[in-house]
């Protein structure tokens, strides 16, 4: 549990203080076992006996040290889930953005537009900074969405991209401030009709 959290970049101090107690509990059992052990042996021990011992904790250091160059660092993991959550929020954003499109029959003006109190909905903010998403309203069918960034999108050559007739959606971003430009086709987003 603490390395996933670790890598996870989710450390909180309630957290922290438990997985102390668990290694304070699991130390002292373990100090009791060997005080146990060499009570009953005598205290002298084979000379295999402590180079097993030392090559074990070298080959769980090693792992361990390997396992963050492979996955990275918990801080590098955080800036990724970071970027991952904007670009879910982003997503979420453009689909109110088109409902709002097929039920008032235009585009909204600004963000605060989207806040509808009955579905619960209102726009989401980034995630690390707590800063509004910028929309920007380029024409009667078009908009941007920008997000700022932390880190370059991982390589994701296996996903597949989403795509419309005549444009391809895809999220893929670089560092920094990034742009995300939007038509929104009226044929495949027609205008919902009023029903009596």
């Amino acid at each position: 549990s603490l390395i996933y959290f670790l890598l996870r970049g989710e450390l909180t101090t309630r957290f922290i203080l438990k997985v102390l107690t668990i290694l304070l509990v699991a130390l002292g059992v373990f100090v009791y076992y060997l005080w146990e052990a060499r009570r009953s042996q005598g205290s002298v021990k084979p000379w295999y006996i402590a180079l097993v011992s030392w090559a074990s904790i070298v080959i769980v250091a090693t792992a361990i040290i390997y396992g963050f160059f492979l996955v990275g660092s918990p801080s590098e993991e955080r800036a990724y889930r970071f970027d991952d959550e904007r670009v879910s929020n982003l997503q979420m954003i453009q689909n109110e953005i088109i409902n709002f499109w097929q039920t008032k029959k235009r585009l909204p003006n600004d963000l605060a537009e989207l806040t509808d109190e009955i579905k619960g909905f209102r726009a989401p903010k980034d995630p690390e900074t707590g800063a509004d998403y910028v929309y920007k309203k380029t024409g009667d069918e078009n908009f941007d969405l920008c997000a700022t960034f932390v880190r370059p999108n991982r390589s994701r050559a296996s996903e597949p991209k989403i795509s419309v007739p005549g444009q391809e959606f895809t999220w893929e971003h670089n560092e920094g401030e990034q742009c995300f430009s939007r038509t929104v086709d009226p044929e495949r987003y027609p205008f919902f009709e009023k029903t009596r």
